[in-house]
């Protein structure tokens, strides 16, 4: 999928529903990479049109991310350590979208408000490292 998207300068979302990637996948793979791009535009979808707050810890259980974690980690600790920041994330996402008085934003607006709150804080708390 990398390598014919780079060839077809698509990303590879984008790439899943050219005809020709059959050419370069098994069909098997290629129905999965497009129930899996049908999943994700679902997602979106709900995130556009009603409650993305909702829509994301759907798609957090659809994956069953939290089991995955308890799969893939050293310790439970870890993967409630883990699973406790995903749910951090989107109650800060959350807060960011009550926060808009306008009431406009969208979750991508939030989103990119978020990375940037987070850059200048990290900037910030660098440039007291160096001044202490």
């Amino acid at each position: 999928l990398g390598n014919y998207a780079t060839e077809r300068k698509v990303s590879m979302y984008a790439a899943t529903e050219e005809i020709g990637l059959g050419e370069h996948l098994d069909s098997r793979y290629t129905d999965r990479l497009q129930r899996f791009k049908r999943w994700m535009d679902g997602v979106r979808q709900q995130c556009a049109q009603n409650d993305p707050i909702a829509a994301l810890r759907s798609m957090v259980m659809d994956i069953d991310y939290e089991n995955w974690l308890r799969q893939n980690s050293s310790s439970e600790k870890a993967a409630d350590y883990r699973m406790s920041n995903v749910w951090f994330l989107i109650e800060a996402l959350k807060n960011t979208l009550e926060k808009d008085e306008e009431g406009g934003m969208t979750i991508e607006e939030a989103i990119g408000k978020l990375v940037l709150s987070d850059m200048l804080e990290r900037q910030q708390e660098e440039e007291d490292g160096a001044e202490g």
